[in-house]
């Protein structure tokens, strides 16, 4: 993320959303996972 974000402007997203409803556990837990990376290391 450290050479993306360079510069600003940087997005992070997940390729796909997920379609199960309701989230399966594994899901609900990569998704916590993803947010909680991009909020650690997404700060300019």
């Amino acid at each position: 993320m450290r050479s993306a974000k360079e510069g600003g402007r940087y997005v992070i997203m997940p390729t796909a959303a997920p379609i199960n409803v309701p989230l399966s556990k594994k899901t609900e837990e990569n998704y916590k996972a993803f947010i909680d990376e991009a909020l650690k290391l997404g700060a300019y």
